[in-house]
């Protein structure tokens, strides 16, 4: 099975590390896939001479009131190919690639047949290096991230999902893309190992995480409503409560007369809610076959 009119769709950086986006493409593009970068008309003046063989998609929103950077609105970013028939690889831009191309061919089958295939990475000190490695026949030694940097996405699956304002390259969004696909119906398989790479360093948006996972929690919670097919009263019931509590401790948070003792509380509610999402995600996910 060909992967040539398979598409990946990322976003690459213009004040990235090119060093490692330049291998990372070069890896996606040896697997025989088609990289689509989906950025603004600004950034694809200057990225174009860069990336020559990287087909630019324009992009008019972006996230930058919240990330303080034009990053692409995930909903954009599946949208580049939502009408086509084909699987495309959702992945971020400092992503290296293994060359297994029997894993790639795995995947794509799996996700042909309306599976989502999410993918973690193994963060290791230099991953060009590792990817030499393996080439070599050597196993690069790294730890395992939790989250997902990449996904193999049925071709179905874009036009069931809600809209979103999560973003490439913040906080969040690749728990929201599995648990939004589980909630539309989907099954979710995960694939282990060394097949992406990742070059450590440290995270760029610490200040961005509670507002973002305000984002992404009232994301889920938009799907237990009825316009999304959360019908039943104990769903509702549910959401309702959830909604109420949020909104409530926000509302606390904001006011004029808060302490810490406020932001440590709501802390503790976004704390408890992403170890039940993570879990009821974990617990709907079957291993890749390969």
């Amino acid at each position: 099975m060909s992967t040539s009119c398979i598409p990946l769709i990322t976003s690459l950086s213009p004040k990235g590390n090119h060093d490692i986006q330049r291998a990372a493409v070069a890896s996606w593009l040896e697997l025989g896939l088609k990289v689509v970068s989906a950025n603004t008309a600004g950034e694809i003046t200057s990225l174009r001479q860069l990336y020559p063989d990287v087909t630019f998609h324009t992009v008019t929103r972006t996230a930058q009131a919240q990330a303080k950077k034009p990053v692409p609105l995930i909903d954009d970013l599946l949208a580049v190919h939502a009408d086509s028939s084909e699987p495309f690889l959702f992945i971020n831009a400092d992503i290296i690639l293994s060359p297994a191309p029997e894993t790639l061919r795995a995947a794509i089958a799996s996700a042909r047949d309306g599976a989502l295939i999410c993918g973690g990475r193994l963060d290791v000190d230099d991953a060009i290096g590792a990817r030499a490695a393996l080439q070599a026949g050597q196993h690069p030694t790294g730890d395992k991230v939790p989250g997902y940097d990449f996904f193999v996405v049925p071709p179905t699956l874009p036009m069931q999902l809600p809209r979103t304002r999560l973003a490439i390259g913040m906080p969040f969004w690749d728990y929201w893309l599995p648990l939004a696909a589980h909630l539309s119906g989907a099954p979710l398989k995960e694939l282990a190992g060394d097949f992406a790479l990742h070059s450590r360093h440290d995270a760029v948006w610490h200040g961005a995480i509670y507002p973002y996972f305000s984002i992404f929690l009232s994301a889920i919670l938009d799907q237990f409503s009825a316009a999304y097919g959360g019908g039943s009263l104990r769903e509702r019931l549910a959401e309702q409560m959830l909604r109420y509590e949020h909104a409530m401790l926000n509302e606390r948070v904001r006011a004029a007369d808060s302490t810490d003792q406020e932001a440590a509380t709501l802390s503790e509610f976004y704390d408890r809610q992403h170890d039940v999402l993570v879990y009821c995600m974990r617990a709907a996910m079957t291993p890749l076959e390969l």
